[in-house]
């Protein structure tokens, strides 16, 4: 899929009006939110970090969220205007500005790196992997949309539908988990933990104009899911470590 516009100048455009931590929306806020929940509690296990990277950081979240446990977060994303968002919340962050597929940063110099909902805007997402890979000590923490079994359906149902909605997010590679293990495979790390998340997208919430009530039996049918189908959810999450003889 191609973009109509640069893709620098999309995500300058996104960033003025996304609201995904604090959206009115209830639908997106639960997605958001119930997928942020399990990558800070993947973060929180490391327990102590020194330096920590999260690309692709979009309103920082996360960095305000590691920042009680590590000593130096730092944001890269390509979009400025995200940037002086999170300098409007914590001017103190290290923030820098830069292509996912291109770290201006030394090899090695971090210790752990986060990339959540980053590689999928990407059109060479392999790149991306391998430059985070190439720029992290202990580990990283990947998480992208899945080519899961809810997708499957949703394309079936209406192709056309499935593809405007990806443009209009500017989701350009959807990546099934096993094509994700095998570009994560190339870096000569250790997949530490591998799976997927079943969390209804709000677009299909709202079309269906779903009662807010209905949120804890879905979460009882995602759990249920997760347990079952634990390959075929929604999102995919990744975590890497590297092996002390790595290089």
């Amino acid at each position: 899929m191609k973009m109509k516009q640069s893709f620098r100048d999309f995500y300058e455009k996104e960033a003025k009006h996304a609201r995904r931590y604090d959206s009115a929306s209830f639908w997106e806020l639960r997605y958001h939110r119930k997928r942020k929940g399990f990558i800070v509690a993947i973060l929180e296990s490391l327990l102590r970090i020194g330096t920590f990277l999260d690309v692709g950081c979009g309103t920082g979240e996360y960095l305000l969220e590691v920042s009680k446990f590590c000593d130096d977060p730092i944001g890269l994303d390509v979009s400025s205007t995200y940037l002086k968002r999170i300098k409007r919340m914590n001017k103190d962050l290290s923030l820098i500005q830069a292509d996912a597929q291109a770290l201006p940063l030394k090899d090695k110099c971090v210790e752990y790196v986060l990339c959540s909902e980053t590689i999928e805007h990407l059109q060479n997402p392999e790149i991306a992997i391998q430059e985070i890979s190439r720029v992290a000590q202990r580990g990283f923490l990947i998480s992208t949309p899945n080519y899961g079994i809810l997708r499957v359906a949703m394309t079936k149902i209406s192709q056309s539908f499935v593809l405007k909605l990806d443009e209009s997010v500017g989701h350009v590679n959807i990546l099934p988990l096993f094509r994700l293990r095998e570009k994560i495979l190339k870096s000569k790390c250790k997949i530490k933990l591998e799976k997927t998340l079943h969390v209804l997208p709000p677009i299909i919430a709202e079309k269906l104009y779903l009662p807010q009530k209905l949120s804890s039996l879905l979460d009882i049918c995602e759990l249920i899911l997760d347990k079952f189908l634990p390959k075929l959810g929604n999102i995919s999450l990744m975590e890497c470590e590297f092996l002390r003889n790595s290089t």
